[in-house]
């Protein structure tokens, strides 16, 4: 079940749509979603001068999009890992773009910064990474766009992978021949709930289910056979899992079709619609489009995993610059406002009704949530609570 703003995201597991939430949440997690924050200390002239003046200029400043002021980009991220720790968060997702350009100056500031980040207990915290096109990509260089790929993730951009504590699609840990691609960080055991003494002792003290992020790079706007049989591989343990990735995926019946940005499994991919590759200076799309592994992907997500039907409850992406929420699933009514007042004058009133925001739309399924970027002061904290009976959770996972 769902609930969102531009900047948040409640997401809660039960057994029925119409069960009772606050009373029955055992676990909760915070994730802290950041991407797109375009970040640059300088131009990177070692890749030839003017290669990389553009996308600097284009990010020297910008205006934060809820406090108006205008901002270095490196000034906001800082404030953003920040905000980690003030939420409680459990971890942090980057989904790419997270610097303007390969440059080694700009990535080790990120790096450092992530290092300060700490957990409530003051333990390091969690942090799982996946490019964008631009962490990787210097405008006019005479490389193939899948050669800078390969090369700047594994020159340059490796320390922002270095917190990825599960890397590689491959289903042994030691090969690390694609640990760019797939990542997968667990998270579980962490009791939020005022409940959790209480229940903890009805269960016997058994440890509840995990909570699954996996991190794939589509960043070339394609999915990879070992990509997928990563994915479904993690989504077969029946988990709840969230997906992160750079570029949206165009889910059908769920994402609009006119969609603004060509996304990852989009019909319109292809050589003649390539927007931007004279701007970027680089070669055009491919003229066969998506990959049939890619489109294949993208449906088997509406299709088999999303869900209530299977263990992914969310997609989350960057890329676009804008917040936006694609429903696979069905809307339920907002839940009605419980007013409970006491006796003092004036009374003083709360919501009784507290399992679900009163007045927004409740939607059932998987949602794909694209977040504002982090170099607006975009991005997202989702809350995901777990509100199945305990009795039932050890037994019973998706299917």
């Amino acid at each position: 079940m769902h609930q969102w703003s531009p900047l948040s995201a409640n997401i809660t597991l039960v057994r029925r749509p119409d069960d009772e939430v606050e009373e029955n949440v055992t676990r909760r997690w915070r994730i802290l979603h950041i991407t797109d924050a375009h970040i640059s200390l300088a131009q990177a002239d070692e890749h030839g001068r003017g290669h990389t003046r553009r996308m600097h200029e284009a990010f020297r400043t910008e205006r934060e999009k809820y406090l108006g002021a205008r901002s270095l980009p490196a000034d906001t991220f800082q404030r953003l890992i920040h905000l980690a720790h003030e939420v409680a968060a459990d971890a942090v997702v980057l989904t790419g773009d997270i610097v303007n350009f390969p440059h080694n100056a700009s990535v080790q500031y990120v790096s450092d910064i992530l290092s300060t980040a700490r957990r409530a207990g003051g333990a390091r915290m969690p942090v799982i990474y996946t490019s964008g096109n631009h962490d990787w990509f210097v405008e006019g260089l005479q490389q193939s766009v899948k050669a800078q790929r390969k090369r700047f993730r594994r020159e340059i951009l490796r320390p922002l992978y270095a917190g990825n504590r599960r890397s590689g699609c491959a289903s042994s840990w030691s090969d690390e021949s694609d640990r760019e691609d797939c990542t997968l960080l667990e998270l579980g055991g962490e009791d939020r709930s005022r409940t959790s003494e209480a229940a903890r002792s009805r269960s016997g003290g058994t440890r509840a289910p995990e909570l699954l992020i996996l991190a794939i790079d589509n960043a070339a706007h394609e999915v990879t056979g070992a990509q997928a049989a990563f994915v479904w591989r993690e989504l077969a343990r029946g988990l709840p899992t969230l997906l992160a990735v750079h570029v949206p995926f165009m889910l059908a019946g769920a994402t609009p079709k006119q969609n603004k940005q060509v996304l990852c499994g989009d019909p319109r991919y292809g050589h003649d619609s390539d927007p931007t590759f004279r701007i970027e200076n680089r070669e055009r799309w491919p003229k066969s489009g998506s990959t049939p592994t890619t489109l294949r992907f993208v449906e088997d997500i509406v299709r088999r995993f999303a869900a209530p039907r299977g263990p992914l409850i969310g997609v989350i992406g960057g890329h676009e610059h804008l917040h936006r929420a694609d429903v696979v699933g069905q809307k339920r009514s907002p839940p009605a406002l419980k007013l409970q007042c006491d006796a003092s004058e004036p009374p003083r009133c709360t919501n009784a009704n507290r399992g679900h925001q009163a007045g927004v739309d409740i939607h059932e399924g998987l949602v794909q949530y694209v977040t504002l970027p982090a170099v607006q002061g975009g991005h997202r904290l989702i809350e995901v609570r777990d509100a199945r009976p305990l009795s039932w959770q050890g037994k019973h996972r998706f299917p």
